[in-house]
């Protein structure tokens, strides 16, 4: 069987960041070219420099028929830029999504694994790979995160392990998928119509898993691995830190 799979990077401001993701996509897509169809949308989520320009200058050096540009007027937030994503790729009726933050690299075998996973159990809404920090090499998270309500706090599943013993550990129980790289049935987004849009930022995961009905599950696909350069509050900007703990607050 052939099957679909729709993927959405979001970029905000980082066209560079956006590129890499993206091209360390498409060589994970290169090997599977018989196995499935599948088609890249990249959503420019209203950034208020050159991003849109750059991405068109590398769309056009690569022409790449499976990747689509789109741009936002306006910043949707992350939700509301996804869901640009998810609607215009909803027409080719995919039967996974992929939902990818534009700071990630994929491994090449990553994607295999995620629809080897996702076809070898379908009761599976939606799979987690295993996230791990660009720098450290250690995980950042395993599938999906435990939630803290009175705190407020999510704790991602053996975060600072090594993957060694990581692998070692028996599948966690999840609250939600960790957001970062969410890999989802296509029925499910259909029945939701995306993603929750009152989420500006964070914990949009969160509310999607409220959503599985009793049917369905979620899981931690190990041998998919990303890494990650993003989630590091000490390298950023004063105001960029407080614009993320006011939305992560409020969400």
């Amino acid at each position: 069987m052939v099957s679909t799979v729709a993927a959405v990077i979001l970029n905000w401001n980082k066209p560079l960041e956006t590129i890499r993701c993206a091209e360390s996509l498409l060589a994970a897509v290169a090997p599977l070219q018989s196995k499935l169809k599948f088609a890249l949308v990249i959503v420019d989520n209203g950034s208020d420099n050159e991003s849109a320009s750059e991405l068109r200058r590398w769309l056009d050096t690569i022409q790449a028929p499976e990747v689509t540009l789109l741009t936002n007027p306006d910043n949707l937030g992350f939700a509301g830029g996804m869901n640009v994503g998810i609607r215009a790729l909803a027409p080719i009726r995919p039967d996974y999504f992929w939902l990818l933050n534009n700071d990630l690299v994929i491994d090449p075998n990553a994607l295999a694994a995620l629809v080897d996973a996702a076809e070898t159990d379908p009761c599976v809404a939606i799979w987690g790979p295993t996230i791990l920090d660009a720098e450290t090499g250690k995980v950042q998270c395993a599938g999906g995160c435990r939630y803290q309500a009175m705190l407020g706090l999510e704790r991602p599943n053996f975060s600072g392990k090594t993957l060694e013993e990581a692998l070692k550990q028996p599948t966690p129980g999840y609250d939600y998928i960790y957001g970062a790289a969410m890999f989802l049935k296509g029925e499910l987004l259909s029945q939701t119509d995306g993603l929750d849009e009152r989420h500006f930022l964070y914990y949009e995961e969160m509310e999607l898993a409220l959503t599985l009905s009793d049917s369905y599950s979620m899981g931690w696909c190990k041998e998919a691995i990303v890494h990650h350069t993003g989630s590091k509050s000490h390298g950023r900007a004063k105001a960029e830190r407080a614009f993320t703990a006011y939305h992560a607050a409020l969400s």
